[in-house]
């Protein structure tokens, strides 16, 4: 099979072994994309349930908070400039029925505290309007009264703890303003939010809490202490509640500060840690803040990886097995391909072989036919030289004679192809240049010669055999039965190596051997053919010397039957004959019919050959 068809084989099984592993890659990429979203919906669905049960949560607590105080400050909108002690009794009892309250103030329009669960009825009171931040807190509540305010965690100057401030600001009965200013333990806000995760939940670091006005964050997720932050922090405390963190979150919402609820991926918080998240966020009603939850998006891909690794196993394993498949089939077909090439090269061979052999006999039997056909020598060493031009495709054959005197000059006596290399060619074996060649060695070695155009001995004639596109020269020598060989027959082939081919040398020579053996029996016949007409020619002088001699003359061979009988024999005996009748007669029957003393040319004859079947009987 030829190599063409091995490589397109190959494409092939290449070709079909890359649609099945680009069937495969593209299944598994398909089934991994789609279980990515469903693991991406599963996570949000996840999120989404657990952001509603914290809104819920968070949500009643600030309504409670919301109710409770309207009701302290109703009850106190009559006498909590009257007396000190017992609003601030009335606070303790109201911080008291809730564990969550750190502080609760009741001050004045002026900004004075009035009474404080953290001071003594007799105790010095600070301004809050001295405090930057506390003005901010208090300008708000005057802008929004009888509505309950949240503000950013800071540690409160009371009782040095971190609390989430809120103001309510309630009008008198005169008009005035007063402000219940208060602080939601974050130690005991925290475990709310903490309570809403399960311990695996917390165990994967998902994080639950409230984001609030300016971006501050609060909740079940890592706080600064008061001196130094947390790995990845920036700063310490001061700056982690001074400074609002730009989260992702934090960006959704300011790009849609109108959006209820939905999803976000990103930071928590930039500079503060580099997880990345994915999250839920749902707004509380009556107050701006949102409540959260958010998942590492590591945890998403290692919920995602437990789930597709099975899978991922199963299809490497697949196209492990598919890729020794197509190897194992690869080298099969290889081998099938190597054991086919090497069949059909036997089997070429053998078909070279037998049209080289067929062509051989061919040429041979061309040659024989020749041999017999041709009238003479000449014409049978250009019949040679004819068929090894138009069968064999050699540019120039020709056939040459060296001569027995010196310088022994070589005459081309037939030649046929490129006949015009061989004009003014001058060869002598006997001159120190051109007795070299290819010609002179095949005479002198009586073997034959191999030469190429680029061999030193052939450089004389070398510019020439370029000119006709002559490369190899084989000269094989021709006997002519004399015992000397001075003849010689030179092929020219057109390209190198057109004679290394053992069955084109052996095939030349044969035609050469059978054109020796033709040219010799030819020889042989012509010197027959000369020495039998001097034969003719003697014996008809022998002949007339006898017929013009008077006496007869009669001649026996050595069988001693008439060779030859002259006209005066016939006479002495007075014979009616033909002296040709008693040619080839044996002597009894002779002188049996001379002893008839007469008889006719026909009975002579009959009695003749009577005497020839039955020797010695006589009449």
């Amino acid at each position: 099979m030829p190599a063409a068809s091995e490589h397109r084989f190959r494409r092939l099984t290449l070709g079909l072994y890359a649609c099945v592993l680009g069937l495969l890659l593209a299944g598994m990429g398909w089934y991994l994309a789609s279980t990515w979203r469903e693991q991406l919906h599963q996570t949000r669905d996840q999120l989404h349930a657990l952001t509603q049960l914290t809104h819920q949560a968070v949500q009643i607590q600030f309504d409670q908070y919301a109710r409770n105080l309207g009701l302290l400050a109703s009850q106190l909108q009559d006498g909590h400039e009257l007396d000190p002690g017992l609003v601030r009794r009335r606070l303790i009892q109201f911080a008291q029925s809730d564990r969550g309250i750190a502080v609760l103030n009741v001050v004045g329009a002026d900004g004075q505290i009035v009474a404080s669960t953290a001071l003594a009825t007799g105790a010095v009171k600070p301004n809050l309007n001295a405090n930057p931040a506390l003005r901010g807190f208090l300008d708000q509540a005057r802008a929004h009264p009888r509505a309950l305010q949240l503000f950013h965690p800071i540690v409160s100057p009371l009782v040095h703890r971190l609390v989430l401030h809120f103001v309510l600001a309630e009008p008198t009965q005169n008009g005035s303003l007063f402000y219940l200013i208060g602080g939601i333990d974050m130690g005991r806000q925290v475990q709310l939010y903490h309570a809403l995760l399960t311990p695996r939940q917390r165990a994967a670091g998902e994080v639950i809490g409230v984001l609030g006005q300016g971006g501050y964050l609060f909740g079940a997720w890592p706080i600064p202490g008061l001196n130094a932050g947390p790995p990845g922090a920036q700063g310490n405390l001061d700056n982690f509640l001074l400074q609002p963190r730009n989260g992702a979150l934090q960006q959704d919402l300011l790009k849609h500060p109108e959006a209820l609820q939905g999803d976000v991926d990103g930071l928590i918080n930039i500079g503060l840690a580099k997880t990345e998240y994915l999250g839920a966020f749902q707004r509380l009603t009556h107050f701006p803040l949102y409540a959260f939850v958010f998942a590492p998006k590591p945890l998403v891909w290692q919920n995602w990886w437990h789930l597709t690794l099975a899978p991922l196993i199963g299809t490497a394993i697949g196209i492990a097995m598919l890729t020794l498949i197509m190897g194992l089939s690869l080298r099969l077909q290889r081998q099938w391909f190597l054991d086919t090439q090497r069949k059909n090269e036997q089997l070429r061979s053998a078909y070279q072989a037998e049209s080289r052999q067929s062509t051989a006999l061919s040429l041979l039997g061309q040659t024989l036919v020749m041999t017999m056909r041709a009238p003479d020598a000449h014409a049978i060493l250009q019949g040679l030289c004819a068929l090894a031009t138009e069968q064999l495709g050699c540019a120039l054959v020709w056939v040459g004679r060296a001569a027995v005197n010196a310088p022994r000059r070589v005459s081309v006596l037939a030649s046929a192809g490129h006949t015009a290399y061989l004009d003014d060619i001058e060869i002598a074996l006997d001159d120190p240049q051109t007795g070299q060649g290819p010609f002179a060695h095949c005479v002198n070695s009586r073997q034959p010669v191999f030469f190429g155009i680029d061999t030193p001995a052939f450089h004389p004639w070398r510019d020439r055999a370029r000119a006709y596109g002559i490369q190899d020269i084989l000269a094989l020598p021709l006997p002519m039965g004399t015992g000397q060989i001075d003849h010689a027959v030179l092929f020219y082939g057109t390209h190198p190596g057109f004679f290394t081919d053992a069955h084109v040398v052996d095939t030349l020579r044969q035609m050469v051997q059978e054109v020796a053996l033709a040219l010799q029996s030819l020889l042989a016949r012509q010197a027959l053919e000369r020495a039998r007409h001097a034969e003719s020619a003697a014996n008809a002088r022998y002949h007339q010397i006898f017929s013009n001699l008077p006496a007869g003359v009669i001649v026996f061979n050595a069988e001693g039957r008439v060779q030859y009988c002259s006209a005066a024999f016939i006479g002495l005996y007075n014979l009616d004959v033909d002296p040709q009748t008693f040619v080839a007669l044996a002597s009894l029957s002779l002188h049996r019919v001379i002893d008839d003393g007469h008889c006719s040319a026909s009975s002579c004859a009959r009695k003749g050959r009577r005497g020839v079947s039955q020797p010695g009987r006589r009449g």
